[in-house]
């Protein structure tokens, strides 16, 4: 805990004369209790002083006034080794863990996010199940932090792609639309004209080019079938987006912005700040190390950088933001780095408070998922084989479990599954989905967090009382009852460096350090068949686990459940 912290750097800071931000940098945390809660090493004093770290240990334990927070602190070394006053600690950590704003920060910017690329006439596959999850996992970290938060999903609506997939839908396709699952429909429709613009590509590209002007110019059929199938493409994303607890407060299609885009360039060429070359408006940024930069064809068509000049300005009209955050794959990160010199260049936007929170892709064994080829495992292909297993699973352990009941808790548990599964990497490490680990209702899952949520729950329910804070706090002194309400005074810090770092990760990675702790604490001390005070302190401490676990589930994005 911060007063913990603060009174040994205060200790620390009248022993040796160093400022209390220098203490502040020194302090470490030990590999484990045993050997304390704090450690300052004294290394770069012994250099200074031209003495032995641990020579330098021992004359600062000599002038060390020990503040009430600790019971002692002792030299290992070249370490002072502080150890916390545990009743003092754990009923400060468990008090507090039990309040609704513990670990939230009080981060007041205002913080716009560009996520969930649900982009229409083509397939949501599980590389944009990553962006989607992604996404709303660190709007809830920021907005836990303190940030007030604006999230658009910007979504190309036109373009050759969009062309090939009318020209295909128009001129060979004799189906309907589907009432449900558009984008896995919409998917395959967009492989079949690739396909069919190969056998004959020179004519038929023709044709594709001549409706894509048409598209363009607005013509009202094309029009009119191009806004159907894209509004119901739309409705498709938004299911889905409900479906995985994302919120999106504005759909942004390119459509939207594009024309706004052009006649910024425009006007930017018109007050000097681009040039041409070969028809085209560009802007050199050589001397940066990014290339020349074009932000309009020589046949005024737009690019996406056009339409990212337009989109920024339109974003800057919907919220006030401190930050724009972009989340968006890997591979725009060159791209991403020129766009926001561009912006801070010509003025547009600050170039530091564009953010790409880039991620890597998601891949099958075979290898790189592309909708050109069809190779991919669509959204709903897998959430409908993993809501089959986990149905199986549940029933298995649940006899006569209502139908409707079945089917929520395998919704909820595959959720859990898909989203711990791409959250639990960093960012930018790629992934390889496996459907069936991510399963798993043990090891490091989704499925297990709610799990052991669900075994809090049930503790705190058999005991027949309600937890209460007046307890015995010194009788929890066991050393994994220690390690684990330390892991729980760690959930601010890690919520802190989760949201500086836009890292969903850390969260992730803590939740399984949590749950580990937690299943091995019960494991040792069956909670209900003890008596008196270490009972009582038990169930607090099991109230408090259950309380930052759910937390900690809420900011990845993991549904809660009442059996598993």
């Amino acid at each position: 805990m911060d007063s913990f912290r603060k009174s040994a750097i205060g200790a620390l800071a009248k022993a040796t004369a160093l400022k209390p931000k220098r203490i502040d940098e020194l302090l470490e945390v030990p590999p484990n209790s045993k050997m304390g809660e704090l450690s300052f090493p004294c290394f770069s004093i012994a250099k200074d002083k031209k003495i032995s770290p641990g020579n330098v240990a021992l004359n600062i334990r000599e002038r060390l006034v020990i503040p009430k927070e600790f019971s002692s602190v002792i030299t290992m070394g070249p370490y002072l080794n502080f150890f916390y006053n545990r009743e003092m600690f754990n009923k400060s950590v468990l008090t507090a863990s039990l309040k609704k704003d513990y670990g939230r920060g009080k981060n007041k910017e205002k913080v716009l996010l560009d996520l969930f690329q649900a982009n229409p006439f083509k397939e949501f596959h599980i590389g944009h199940l990553r962006n989607a999850v992604l996404g709303e996992s660190v709007r809830r970290i920021s907005e836990f932090s303190g940030a007030k938060t604006y999230s658009v999903s910007y979504v190309g609506d036109v373009g050759i792609h969009i062309s090939k997939w009318l020209w295909y839908y128009g001129r060979f396709y004799k189906g309907n639309i589907p009432s449900k699952n558009v984008s896995r429909w919409a998917g395959e429709i967009y492989v079949k004209a690739i396909k069919k613009l190969a056998e004959n590509e020179k004519k038929y590209m023709i044709e594709v080019n001549e409706l894509n002007k048409k598209l363009a110019m607005r013509d009202p059929k094309v029009v009119k079938l191009w806004k159907n199938i894209r509004d119901s493409c739309f409705a498709d994303a938004d299911r889905i987006a409900d479906e995985l607890g994302a919120k999106v407060d504005r759909r942004i299609p390119e459509s939207e912005i594009e024309s706004s885009g052009i006649k910024k360039v425009l006007e930017l060429l018109d007050k000097g700040k681009l040039k041409k070359d070969d028809g085209a408006i560009v802007i050199d940024l050589e001397k940066y190390g990014l290339g020349v930069f074009i932000l309009l064809k020589s046949d005024g068509t737009a690019l996406y950088s056009t339409k990212d000049v337009g989109l920024i300005n339109l974003k800057s009209k919907l919220f006030k933001a401190d930050k724009f955050l972009y989340v968006v794959g890997s591979e725009q990160e060159y791209y991403f780095r020129q766009l926001f010199k561009v912006f801070g260049l010509l003025g547009i936007s600050d170039e530091k408070k564009n953010i790409h929170i880039s991620h890597g892709l998601v891949s099958l064994k075979a290898g790189k998922m592309s909708s050109r080829l069809g190779n991919v495992v669509t959204y709903e292909d897998l959430r409908d084989a993993m809501r089959a297993r986990a149905h199986t699973e549940i029933k298995k352990r649940n006899k006569g479990i209502s139908a409707k009941k079945l089917s929520n808790l395998s919704t909820k548990v595959s959720n859990a599954a898909m989203i711990f599964g791409m959250l639990k990497y960093s960012n930018i490490k790629p992934v390889v989905f496996d459907m069936e680990q991510t399963l798993r209702f043990d090891g490091d899952t989704g499925p297990y967090l709610q799990y052991s949520l669900v075994r809090a729950t049930k503790i705190l329910k058999k005991s027949g009382e309600k937890p209460s804070t007046r307890v015995e706090f010194g009788v929890l002194n066991s050393d994994v009852e220690k390690e684990l309400i330390n892991l729980i005074s760690n959930f601010p810090d890690i919520v802190s460096q989760s949201n500086s770092e836009y890292q969903p990760s850390v969260v992730a990675s803590y939740a399984l350090r949590l749950v580990h702790m937690f299943n091995r604490f019960y494991e040792l001390n069956p909670v209900n068949s003890e008596v008196g005070a270490k009972r009582k302190s038990r169930l607090l401490l099991v109230s408090a686990f259950r309380e930052t676990l759910s937390k900690s589930m809420y900011l990845l994005g993991i549904p809660e459940v009442e059996l598993m």
